[in-house]
């Protein structure tokens, strides 16, 4: 069974981001605080500028949504700014995939 359909769009961000959080992991891209701060329960609601996530990350996160969702980002979205929150970038996506269908 296609997992993609039944996924909720936070679950899919939610494996997108924990996917990404390992590979960073491993590179020794993000520090230990970063990572802990990334698995907390309420990541959704915490601000993306305390997690102290590098732009270079952020940018990672959008290209692997865009290719999982099959969407494009418009520029001026494309900085971290530009989302408060985790739930901010999950509202975002959801109005984009609207527009779609």
């Amino acid at each position: 069974m296609d997992t993609k359909n039944i996924e909720t769009t936070k679950e899919r961000l939610l494996r997108i981001i924990n996917d990404l959080l390992e590979e960073s992991i491993g590179e020794g891209s993000i520090d230990d605080a970063t990572a802990e701060a990334l698995r907390a329960p309420d990541l959704w609601e915490k601000n993306i500028q305390d997690l102290n996530i590098s732009s270079i990350t952020f940018i990672r996160i959008v290209v692997e949504i865009e290719n999982e969702f099959d969407i494009e980002f418009e520029d001026e979205m494309l900085v971290p700014e530009a989302f408060l929150k985790f739930s901010d970038l999950e509202t975002h996506l959801d109005s984009q995939l609207a527009k779609m269908t």
